[in-house]
């Protein structure tokens, strides 16, 4: 039995996914349970939510005690981040309550405690969404906290080691971002325990997921270690969806109001790409995805370039090796340069990467399909 059906299968709930795989057949499952089963969702960030379901099934027997002996330390390592970060995030409370109390902190923050356990979503960040005028002032005191500056990725990466958590993840990580100040009216008063921030309201928060989705697979420094396509960002934006009931047209008005209509219908082309058809009831988008989808499986490159991927993304998501098809992009001199490839995985060239171009041109293409897509009712 091939991969994709199976983790296809796997849901925010793991009861659900025991079902799901239930129906699959239980001989047709066992066979394909392998090693390359486990680097899979260990690569999708879907192995703990793939190793409870295992257990309720009653399976864990019936596949490598090595490869569950990981897979527990890794629902182990979840929680531990995940307190690390809400510990940390209660120092820097602490210490600039005026700007954590207004800072907007979405994604993993506020999706970890969505799920059923928070073993259940890998965590290695959280991310602070400032105002411009707090945006020094909050480097300065994370670095004061003893934060250390990474260049490369998105946004400022400030990374505090911790030391080692059980496994490889010795640091925690915030990623400072400028808020657009046309995101203001999205937000509302909220806590994280007893932290106080801003939210973001669905359809903003949801706005987010997409644009991360997006961001991800246009960038080749992602690429290079797989880290492009992640099937736990299809169920993180449908866990938001069902647990908010997002409406679709709801959130194309306030994609319209941030302008990023772009970014958010490539993300949901990603997001029809890896699921096999967007979310129920969000139909109504598919014109946009459709305009947008020849943009899709562009990559930029750090060198400038803007190339096409020649495996798809719905079948490069669960390729045995995707940093080798990154690589055979390549010049055959950067391949082999061990030094190039290290500065690579940190991200290092992601700013000289063109994805701005990807979004340029899907815009461009969204123009004749917008009357089709209606106004929201509300």
């Amino acid at each position: 039995m091939e991969l994709a059906p199976i983790i296809k299968a796997i849901n925010h709930v793991p009861e659900t996914t025991a079902d799901n795989w239930t129906r699959l057949g239980r001989e047709n499952l066992l066979d394909a349970i392998d090693g390359e089963f486990f680097r899979s969702v260990t690569e999708n960030h879907v192995d703990v939510l793939a190793y409870d379901a295992l257990h309720l099934l009653g399976w864990d027997m019936r596949v490598s005690p090595y490869l569950l002996a990981f897979l527990k330390r890794r629902a182990a390592l979840n929680e531990a981040v995940y307190e690390a970060l809400y510990e940390a995030l209660q120092d820097l409370y602490k210490a600039v309550p005026h700007i954590v109390s207004d800072a907007m902190i979405p994604k993993g923050a506020l999706l970890g405690p969505m799920y059923p356990s928070l073993r259940h979503r890998r965590m290695t960040d959280f991310d602070l969404v400032v105002r411009p005028e707090h945006f020094q002032e909050l480097i300065r005191v994370l670095e004061d906290l003893g934060y250390e500056e990474e260049p490369g990725g998105f946004g400022r990466d400030l990374v505090k080691r911790l030391g080692p958590l059980w496994s490889w993840r010795d640091r925690i990580t915030m990623h400072v971002f400028e808020r657009n100040p046309a995101q203001e009216r999205y937000l509302s008063e909220s806590v994280i325990r007893d932290v106080p921030f801003r939210e973001p309201l669905p359809e903003l928060h949801l706005i987010a997921l997409l644009m991360n989705a997006q961001e991800h697979a246009a960038s080749y420094s992602f690429a290079s270690f797989g880290s492009d396509l992640q099937y736990i960002r299809v169920i993180d934006i449908e866990l938001l969806i069902e647990t908010h009931g997002v409406d679709p047209l709801d959130l194309w008005k306030v994609a319209g109001d941030l302008d990023v209509r772009p970014q958010v219908a490539l993300g949901l082309w990603v997001q029809g790409q890896l699921r096999g058809s967007l979310p129920p009831g969000w139909e109504v988008l598919e014109p946009a995805t459709r305009a947008v989808a020849p943009f899709g499986e562009l990559v930029a490159l750090p060198n400038g370039e803007i190339r096409r991927w020649d495996v798809p993304a719905r079948e490069r998501v669960f390729h045995r090796n995707r940093t080798g098809l990154a690589l055979r992009m390549l010049p055959d001199e950067l391949r082999d340069d061990d030094t190039y490839l290290q500065d690579l995985r940190r991200s290092l060239f992601q700013a000289d990467e063109p994805a701005d171009l990807i979004v340029r041109d899907a815009r461009k293409a969204l123009e004749p399909v917008a009357a089709e897509i209606p106004e929201p009712t509300g």
